[in-house]
């Protein structure tokens, strides 16, 4: 089936886990992350199964709440204005970078966000709604509608602004641990670690 790209991204409900879109989906991810780890490193490898939600939420209302988790806040000088959450790369990178406990407050109202990590490693984030003091629960409507994920700091922002340069580092990586035949299968390897994404990071924006 053929989508626009232009169009995208697209919020395709499933009918639970025995979907068979469910395993297909599942399927076309990992192809996408294998592709990444062999390609040249001039070819750019789309990854457009952005993951897997679970939510109680009606499709207008849980499209509407993504559609502000996708938008972008940030303290930085930017000309972007989007946040590429659909891209599961970037929204690893944002996890690490804004923390998962900051990422799980603002899901709601999906309880369960799902994706595979650079290692093509299954990665699951669950919903923790923030705390409303008591008596001021008026002004803390129970679902975000139309806000986005986080507000980025300045440093915050220019870590984002590496992701790119950060995956070819780690795909450069992956595809060098994939020549050594002492190597344990991809399915066996650990997710990635706050460490490893610090590492990528820090060898991605320290001067050559």
């Amino acid at each position: 089936m053929a989508l626009d790209a232009a169009q995208a991204p697209y919020l395709v409900e499933l009918q639970g886990a025995n979907d068979p879109w469910f395993a297909t989906s599942v399927h076309w991810a990992v192809e996408e992350a294998v592709q990444s780890w062999l390609a040249e490193p001039d070819q750019a490898t789309p990854h457009r199964v952005g993951g897997w939600l679970q939510s109680a939420a009606f499709g207008p209302e849980l499209a509407d709440a993504l559609t502000g988790c996708l938008r972008l806040s940030t303290q930085a000088h930017t000309t972007a204005r989007y946040l590429r959450l659909a891209d599961r790369r970037v929204l690893s990178l944002a996890v690490h970078v804004l923390g998962e406990s900051s990422v799980a407050r603002r899901l709601p109202p999906v309880q369960h966000w799902h994706w595979l990590d650079a290692h093509a490693a299954w990665r699951s984030l669950s919903a923790r709604p923030g705390h409303t003091p008591e008596g001021d629960h008026a002004a803390q409507p129970k679902t975000p509608s139309q806000q986005p994920l986080a507000t980025f700091t300045s440093a915050q922002w220019s870590q984002m602004t590496q992701g790119e340069a950060v995956h070819t580092h780690m795909t450069r990586l992956i595809r060098q641990r994939l020549t050594h035949h002492d190597t344990p299968p991809p399915a066996e390897w650990s997710p990635v670690s706050t460490a490893q994404w610090q590492a990528a990071l820090t060898g991605v924006m320290s001067p050559s």
